[in-house]
């Protein structure tokens, strides 16, 4: 079983994500997530994010006491990351 899976994602909770010289992210950036913290699930609504379709929403379980989960949306499948999970 993976430990850390990556992804590749285009917005963080309800904010595109940007590159370090300020231009819209439209290849994605890509995360490490330990692959025991976190859930994946379809998007509800057709969302675009960087001018890309989104097909899932990684969340991020918090770490902490009176922490917020953190949407992370991604091309790729519910399928595709729970493979990734557990490869």
């Amino acid at each position: 079983m993976a430990q850390i899976v990556s992804v590749t994602a285009y917005r963080r909770n309800q904010y595109d994500l940007v590159n370090p010289n300020g231009t819209p992210a439209t290849s994605g950036i890509v995360y490490g997530f330990p692959a025991q913290s976190f859930l994946a699930y379809p998007v509800p609504v057709a969302t675009t994010a960087n001018g890309v379709s989104m097909n899932s929403i990684v969340e991020v379980l918090p770490t902490g006491l009176n922490q917020k989960s953190v949407l992370y949306y991604t091309t790729a499948t519910v399928a595709q990351l729970n493979a990734a999970a557990n490869a």
